[in-house]
């Protein structure tokens, strides 16, 4: 299980900067030591976790020399309390854990929500500059429209003078010699 080197400390009556300045002078302490967050842990069944135990053993239990029944008792009672709380201490750092796989669950969720907005935002581009071609398609849709209607006009126009042409040329071509001749003359 992980301890945290606070919670070592505090456990040994030592101050939490004393542990972390030997644990920095001894790499093969420091080594096994994770960080997490900013809280430094190392497991307590690792042979640094000795080390650090050899160098910060429990203080040494009081001995009484009278043996007063009345102090047995408020011994055995602070015992059970001790073991109590090391116990509350235990289910405290599991809970810990626990709460730290979730915020990294969190973190780890909030980056993939960070990636999809950036891909979301990539798309975006790409439908605005899609939509900028489609109005350049359509202007220029808009322009060959209404070139096909001067167009169409146009050879309205012609298809007309040219009926009008081929039926001066068929009224023409029914007269006689001397009408064609007189028609010669007034168009002049």
């Amino acid at each position: 299980m992980k301890v945290s080197i606070s919670d070592f400390a505090r456990s040994r009556g030592v101050e939490r900067t004393a542990v972390n300045a030997w644990i920095r002078n001894h790499d093969e302490v420091n080594s096994e030591c994770e960080m997490v967050g900013k809280e430094k842990y190392i497991d307590d069944q690792s042979d640094a976790f000795q080390l650090l135990e050899k160098q910060y053993p429990f203080p040494a239990p009081v001995q009484i020399i009278n043996h007063d029944p009345e102090d047995e008792a408020e011994i055995r009672k602070l015992r059970s309390q001790v073991d109590a709380l090391r116990i509350r201490l235990d289910q405290v750092n599991e809970e810990n854990k626990e709460h730290l796989l979730r915020l990294t669950k969190l973190e780890n969720t909030q980056l993939l929500l960070e990636e999809k907005s950036t891909d979301l935002e990539k798309r975006e581009a790409e439908i605005n500059e899609l939509r900028k071609q489609l109005e350049t398609v359509e202007s220029e849709r808009e322009k060959a429209a209404l070139e096909a209607a001067r167009l169409s006009g146009d050879l309205k126009h012609a298809e007309e003078e040219i009926a009008a042409k081929n039926a001066e040329f068929d009224a023409f071509n029914g007269m006689n010699i001397f009408q064609k001749a007189f028609h010669k003359f007034i168009r002049k």
